[in-house]
């Protein structure tokens, strides 16, 4: 990896240094199938901003992964192994989002994005609120039904485009009172 930013590299630098030197901030938690060692500083600088730096050393059945997270909130002995865990959760939840608008039916790519930037974070707006639509949909009853009778997700979003390509939709005047729609 490449690093463009001087400031970033600095940072790195800094790391590395301080880990040589500080073995304070280590901490070891094994189960019968797991262990992972955690290694983390507080009080990096990176372009004004106080950050923390933890890496989590994990081994499982012989095979070995280290995760690293930057994060503004301090770490400590009792706190490491959670900030870990929430690290990884966020960037799962961020591949899997990407992941699906990219690969499921979104076709999002790079092509909408040489024109214009506005144009492109409108059309991911766009994009993200269909698929927060779609993941409505999939936790409501209806598609519950649905899918206990062997309908697939993507048969009844097929459906449901072929619908709106036939019908008219009204619009909404602001006049009317405001409503909610409720999910069970």
């Amino acid at each position: 990896m490449t690093l463009k930013d001087d400031s970033l590299k600095s940072l790195w630098e800094d790391i590395d240094a301080e880990l040589l030197v500080n073995h304070q901030n280590q901490r070891r938690v094994a189960s019968a199938k797991i262990e992972q060692n955690f290694r983390w500083l507080n009080g990096l600088n990176y372009q004004d901003t106080k950050l923390s730096w933890l890496e989590c050393q994990e081994t499982q059945q012989k095979q070995s992964n280290r995760f690293v997270v930057v994060s503004d909130l301090p770490v400590d002995y009792h706190c490491v192994a959670e900030l870990s865990e929430s690290g990884r959760l966020r960037f799962k939840i961020e591949n899997e989002g990407f992941n699906t608008l990219k690969n499921l039916g979104y076709n999002f790519s790079h092509k909408f994005s040489r024109k214009s930037n506005i144009a492109m974070k409108n059309y991911m707006s766009l994009m993200h609120i269909a698929h927060m639509f779609n993941q409505l949909y999939e936790l409501s009853s209806l598609a519950a039904r649905h899918i206990q009778r062997k309908v697939t997700i993507k048969y009844l979003w097929k459906r449901l485009l072929s619908t709106l390509l036939e019908i008219t939709l009204e619009v909404v005047s602001l006049d009317e009172p405001p409503f909610q729609i409720r999910y069970d």
